[in-house]
């Protein structure tokens, strides 16, 4: 990395992996010189300390710094510039703690956003603080095995770009967003497992065409099963187990 900041501007990289290897030392900064950079990967490596503060170059496309289980602190605000080009965030397995920074949950350009297997915990930043509804190219949301608490965001949650959408193992509670998951045609996996989510299945849920992975199960959910979970077209795992659903109105 120091090499690659020393080069300055005028350096040819254009991706710099230096995962699976056993570096340590604290996680070292995207070169903010280096001009035509578009992949930095640290993963899984034996990096400790914080996350840096300032952001990446803009002509940066992929940050991946996961699995590095001494990386602790706060995801930095200033990570996350108004202009970004970041198509993939993933900073999974990480000891990150703190709340979510509204500038992660505007990145417009972003397909895939994964901070999951972390302590992150606090509401999901949403209406009042960023417009979720920027992020129009995310495909998959990975926050699961955080701490978070609150509601699921309905700006976050009718992301009609949506495959992946995975909050399981947090501490959400509220009602799921049927209006805003019915519209989700290209989603192909939800899992929200291990949470305190309440009300009934929305039967939207079962019009899904393209979902192939449902797991709701321990929750606080209740009422009849729609039937239409159980026929859906392409479902192929569906776990609601763990929940106060009535099974006797199965089909009404």
């Amino acid at each position: 990395a120091a090499a690659l900041a020393a080069a300055g501007g005028a350096s040819t990289i254009r991706l710099f992996d230096a995962s699976d290897n056993a570096f340590t030392g604290p996680p070292p900064p995207v070169p903010s010189n280096a001009s035509v950079l578009a992949i930095w990967d640290v993963s899984r490596n034996a990096l400790r300390g914080t996350l840096p503060q300032s952001p990446p170059p803009p002509s940066l496309r992929i940050l991946a710094m996961s699995g590095n289980s001494g990386v602790s602190g706060t995801i930095p605000p200033g990570m996350f510039a108004a202009n970004s080009k970041l198509r993939i965030v993933d900073l999974s397995g990480n000891d990150l703690r703190g709340t979510i920074p509204a500038s992660l949950m505007g990145l417009a350009h972003a397909r895939l956003v994964n901070f999951s297997n972390n302590g992150v915990e606090g509401t999901i930043p949403a209406e009042g603080h960023v417009d979720a509804r920027q992020m129009a190219a995310l495909q998959e949301f990975d926050a699961s095995n955080n701490r978070l608490t609150g509601t699921i965001p309905p700006a976050l949650a009718g992301l009609t770009t949506l495959r992946v959408f995975d909050m399981s193992h947090n501490n959400l509670e509220g009602t799921l967003p049927a209006q805003q998951l019915a519209g989700l045609a290209h989603l192909q996996r939800l899992d929200l497992r291990g949470n305190a989510l309440s009300g009934t299945l929305p039967p939207e849920l079962g019009d899904l065409r393209r979902l192939t992975h449902l797991d709701l199960s321990d929750n606080a959910l209740l009422g009849p099963v729609p039937v239409g979970l159980v026929t859906g077209a392409a479902l192929e795992h569906l776990d609601i187990s763990g929940n106060d659903l009535d099974w006797t109105s199965l089909g009404n």
